[in-house]
């Protein structure tokens, strides 16, 4: 099963998730350069424009140091809670 975010193409996606394991690992956004090399792209400007997308989409911002960072608030469609579990949680309440 593959799992894809609202609004990002296939390849988007695999970008973002990326980003996500690595600063799981790193507590830090890749460069440019490692998300190049990462992905065996030949020029650094593919990275630079993934990054530029995702920051217009609301994905990553900069923050007041010029770096990237993941946005605060990311762009995320709710998604309604499958009936089984929205009964258990109401009937709870």
């Amino acid at each position: 099963m593959q799992f894809f975010f609202d609004g990002l193409t296939e390849s988007q996606t695999r970008v973002y998730r990326y980003l996500v394991d690595y600063f799981c690992e790193n507590d830090q956004i890749p460069s440019h350069h490692a998300i190049r090399e990462h992905f065996g792209w030949a020029s650094p400007n593919t990275s630079v424009e993934y990054l530029k997308r995702f920051e217009k989409r609301g994905y990553i911002e900069r923050n007041a140091c010029n770096k990237y960072r993941f946005a605060r608030k990311a762009p995320v469609t709710p998604r309604p809670l499958p009936k089984r579990i929205a009964t258990r949680h109401t009937a709870a309440a």
